[in-house]
């Protein structure tokens, strides 16, 4: 690299760890390398960009992370031109960013418009698809994500009104999970928003507002204005992160005992994707068949969400039944024969 372009480059790098001096940010960017430094054995990751305060802190933390730990990081931003606008936003932003040395991609998909009632569900979906195409191109073995602890309180109520099972309750409240079969981190989840809203107006000005995020006819809005309403009446955010925590310690009991189920009672053939279970899989508490099932659908089926319980739960019934012989869920075909039962992808052969 020619000295000018390295001269430069040092410039932009002390503008950017200049605003570490700011005690409140310092703060917050100690508690997000406590949780990166979980990510060592990881050679490459990215991060997710969407433009709003969260992600922003996020690309600003990312850059300071990898400026002092000398490792390459990669930013992406997903342009689904849902809004007329977004095709400016997301040039905007990245010139934004490139002010600070950090080399975004933006990611456009026009081939489709949603209809209304699934435009969120399905925007979510594509928009992790289309970060794991580009992750796989960049072979970056991670992606992290700007979800704060009022996401992680915002989808504890939300499960809470489908009537989620525990572990619907809690599956945000993980630093490191898989989606999809790829890894997803959260860094931020016990950071609150406003601290992330302060570190976005102070390190970039500015920061994009999603106007959907005020639209009450998504069930996460109006979740979302339900918490801040009781939170004015007296509902203590840190009281429900305290519950939330305490389901999560009760749901790695149950999957210690999830895991031991499918270790002892599922046999993997010499496909890849078949497998047999016999009849002590299904003779555990409800609970425990429930969520082994839902592992191994959601493991074959390689969707972003995993199959809706109530579904799961009915087949089990099925499967229980006298009468039960084949049914599709999640892309698998689950078929009893004799006394055990099969599941295989849709797409494969028969043993």
């Amino acid at each position: 690299m020619k000295k000018k372009s390295l001269s430069v480059k040092k410039i932009i790098h002390r503008k950017i760890l200049t605003h570490l001096s700011n005690k409140r940010i310092f703060h917050s960017y100690n508690l997000f390398k406590k949780n990166v430094k979980k990510l060592k054995n990881y050679k490459k990751f990215s991060g997710a960009i969407s433009g709003g305060p969260d992600s922003m802190a996020l690309a600003f933390f990312l850059k300071c992370y990898e400026i002092e730990q000398r490792k390459k990081i990669y930013f992406y931003h997903i342009d689904h031109g849902l809004r007329e606008s977004s095709k400016f936003e997301a040039t905007k932003l990245k010139k934004k960013l490139k002010f600070f040395g950090i080399n975004l991609k933006i990611i456009r998909w026009y081939k489709k418009k949603f209809k209304q009632g699934n435009l969120q569900s399905n925007a979510r979906s594509n928009r992790y698809r289309l970060l794991y195409q580009q992750m796989e191109k960049d072979k970056s073995e991670l992606i992290l994500t700007g979800h704060t602890r009022n996401d992680l309180i915002e989808n504890f109520f939300i499960r809470i009104f489908r009537g989620s099972g525990l572990g619907g309750f809690v599956s945000f409240n993980e630093l490191n999970s898989k989606i999809g079969g790829k890894n997803i981190f959260r860094p931020f989840l016990d950071i609150k928003k406003s601290e992330l809203e302060f570190i976005s107006s102070q390190v970039f000005g500015s920061y994009i507002i999603d106007p959907t995020n005020k639209n009450t006819i998504f069930r996460r809005t109006k979740v979302r204005n339900m918490i801040e309403e009781f939170s004015d009446e007296g509902l203590n955010l840190d009281k429900i992160s305290l519950t939330i925590n305490n389901l999560s310690e009760a749901n790695r009991a149950i999957k210690f005992y999830v895991d031991q189920n499918i270790k002892k009672n599922v046999t993997k053939t010499h496909k890849k994707n078949f497998l047999i279970l016999n009849p002590l899989f299904f003779k555990n508490p409800i609970e425990i068949s429930l969520r082994s099932l839902l592992n191994i659908l959601s493991r074959l089926g390689e969707k972003y969400y995993p199959p809706r319980g109530k579904k799961v739960l009915k087949i089990i019934e099925e499967i229980l039944s006298q009468n039960f012989n084949k049914t599709t869920l999640h892309g698998c075909i689950i078929e009893k024969f004799g006394n055990l039962t099969l599941i295989y992808k849709e797409n494969e052969k028969k043993i």
